[in-house]
């Protein structure tokens, strides 16, 4: 919007050029200069579209390049083995996490530099180790194997009911 405002305070008001350009007046002698007088024909067709013709050059490939030159961001290939995982901006500068060869760190961008806050690489919870010679006893104890033997038999069906599958896996077979 600002920009359009002051493209617009630029450009002259049309009347300003009503006596001619930078406000010379016209010589009444040799009176309107019309288009076959002024050298008309294709010329200034072509000069136009030479001229847009450099514009889009300037903003399609040059202008780009120069943008790059100027923001010095770091361009990272696709493959490669550093990546930005998360970023966030704050009023000081921007945070980012950024993988790096299996390390994963808290970067601080600022106008001061770059600085490492810390490193949040996810650590591992160890596997359980084995169970002891000990504590394998302890589970086989003869205390421990009585419980077990309880429990299956108070989990096993009533007699009826163990003699009426019994009938029925004859038929199935």
């Amino acid at each position: 919007m600002r920009l359009k405002t002051s493209l617009l305070l630029l450009v002259p008001p049309a009347s300003a050029f009503a006596d001619g350009i930078l406000g010379t007046k016209s010589s009444s002698a040799l009176g309107p200069v019309t288009a076959a007088a002024a050298g008309g024909g294709s010329f200034p067709i072509l000069q136009m579209v030479m001229a847009l013709l450099a514009v889009y050059v300037l903003l399609k490939w040059i202008m780009p390049k120069l943008a790059n030159k100027v923001t010095r961001r770091l361009n990272v290939n696709l493959n490669s083995t550093i990546k930005v995982e998360e970023s966030a901006s704050f009023a000081g500068g921007n945070l980012f996490v950024v993988s790096a060869r299996g390390k994963d760190l808290l970067l601080c961008v600022s106008a001061s530099g770059v600085q490492c806050l810390a490193d949040v690489t996810p650590t591992k919870e160890p596997e359980p180790l084995p169970p002891t010679f000990k504590e394998v006893l302890v589970e086989a104890s003869p205390i421990r194997l009585v419980e077990a033997i309880e429990e299956r038999e108070a989990t096993q069906p009533e007699p009826e009911v163990q003699m009426a599958l019994e009938r029925l896996s004859r038929f199935t077979i």
